[in-house]
């Protein structure tokens, strides 16, 4: 899973009615915005729970007057940061798992690279190999 980014453009959501931020607040079904009980401040609460579902992207676009007006909700993936969960039955401590888990990927990869390899090798001869790492 991806860290999401939720940014709220202040200045299109201060054009919102009361009704408008009432909707867009509820139209998040994993409640990660927070307002006040007159829906005046609007903010991310816990952008952790996100789950891309877009709905009040969709709901904030709807508002706008013109297609290229700007939303005052956006939601991107970042992309230097990815979150996962490992369980366990309790034989392994969680970074075990991921490091059997990497150990494995890794020879896989090699016993890849050595079958790239050699399919290389039989169809050029003896020229330079061509593999998918360069």
């Amino acid at each position: 899973m991806y860290d999401p980014i939720i940014t709220l453009n202040q200045a299109v959501l201060s054009t919102y009615s009361p009704e408008q931020k009432a909707e867009l607040y509820k139209s998040c079904p994993t409640e990660v915005f927070e307002t006040d009980e007159n829906y005046e401040q609007f903010t991310v609460g816990d952008a952790m729970r996100c789950m891309y579902c877009d709905e009040c992207v969709k709901l904030a676009d709807s508002f706008k007057d013109n297609p290229e007006d700007d939303s005052a909700v956006s939601i991107r993936m970042r992309e230097d940061k990815f979150i996962f969960s490992v369980e366990t039955t309790g034989q392994l401590k969680p970074e075990e798992v991921v490091i059997c888990a990497l150990d494995l990927i890794r020879e896989k990869l090699s016993s890849l690279k050595h079958q790239c390899l050699e399919l290389s090798q039989d169809d050029q001869g003896s020229s330079a190999p061509i593999t998918p790492f360069g």
